[in-house]
């Protein structure tokens, strides 16, 4: 499928990913998050591998690598306290020092790759380590950090870039309707918070509570509401008009991102970066992924949770290269 069929494909995952958000705000983000979301993290790791990361020789992937590690390391031991019951207050220590440290993972590779010099100074790498771990202890009392390493990996990776990279496609095509399923997408993107909501309409099962709520989903929402003051913080009401749009929003943005992703397919080819091997591979970690949160929700995020952050972080690169290429459109295809 090329051109005009792509993107009429396109706008009608985005309004079903709106309606699907708007019926099931709760559940659809479950749901999309253990079965869509860790094919997506494997598939398009193999595909940046494939491409050579979309930057220069050197020590890249094993920044990502480390940094992916040291961004999990909460959730398993979270996970390894829970699940085994260890009363472990080290545990509990060494989980909360990496969190207050998440920025600062997040930002070493995010000013690695911005780097302007062609050779891999690694005293480089250790400065900028040192910097970003001292700008997270200088700003450990402000929610700045907090808002940013939370945003980075969840919203911003999956809306905005999103976005990004369906401009730098639409402009690379010189193809006015490919900017259709954008302006559907920032459409219904504002319908989420203007359409009326009426909470009585909904019922949301205990089961998907327990799971939102055990697997720390609802911080990122109760994170929107300090950050744009409207709550303290801590509280979050399943039923709260302002709490629904935020979750179908997120719902929403996650979804299509998932679904944007597989249309890519005819886009940039990431398919043909699969050889029978990597199928396997794939294939077996996905199963294995799909059994585990059928089994236990949260032993599946703490299976996938370093995909879930490499996969991000090795897009770094792209989405610098996306970026530019709205500025200055780059001879570098990215197919």
């Amino acid at each position: 499928m090329q051109g005009k069929g792509i993107d009429i494909l396109n706008l009608g995952l985005v309004v079903l990913s709106f309606w699907l958000a708007r019926e099931y705000p709760y559940g659809l983000f479950l749901f999309a998050y253990a079965i869509l979301g860790p094919i997506h993290y494997l598939t398009e790791v193999n595909w940046i591998k494939e491409k050579k990361y979309f930057f220069r020789s050197g020590p890249w992937p094993v920044v990502a690598v480390v940094c992916s590690v040291l961004l999990a390391v909460p959730f398993w031991l979270s996970y390894a306290i829970t699940f085994f019951e260890v009363e472990s207050e080290k545990l509990l220590q060494i989980a909360s020092v990496i969190t207050q440290y998440s920025f600062a993972f997040l930002i070493i590779p995010l000013f690695y790759v911005f780097r302007t010099k062609k050779d891999d100074n690694y005293s480089y790498l250790l400065l900028l380590a040192a910097l970003a771990i001292g700008i997270a202890y200088f700003f450990s009392d402000s929610m700045l950090p907090v808002l940013i390493g939370t945003l980075i990996p969840t919203l911003i990776h999956v809306y905005f870039f999103t976005l990004i990279f369906m401009l730098y496609g639409a402009r690379k095509s010189n193809n006015h309707l490919s900017y259709v399923p954008i302006l559907g997408l920032l459409i219904c993107s504002v319908c989420i918070f203007i359409l009326p909501v009426n909470a009585d309409l909904y019922s949301i099962s205990d089961n998907v509570k327990s799971e939102f709520i055990s697997n720390g989903f609802y911080k990122l929402n109760t994170k929107l509401r300090n950050w744009i003051g409207v709550s303290d913080g801590r509280s979050f009401y399943f039923y709260e008009e302002f709490e629904l749009r935020v979750q179908m929003f997120l719902s929403f943005a996650y979804t299509y991102h998932y679904f944007n992703w597989f249309v890519k397919t005819s886009v940039i080819g990431w398919h043909k970066k699969i050889d029978f091997k990597s199928i396997v591979v794939i294939g077996l970690i996905w199963v294995t992924s799909l059994s585990l949160f059928a089994y236990d929700y949260a032993l599946g995020v703490a299976f996938t949770i370093f995909l879930s952050y490499v996969h991000v972080i090795l897009e770094f690169p792209l989405n610098a290269l996306s970026i530019k290429s709205l500025f200055v459109l780059d001879s570098r295809k990215i197919e």
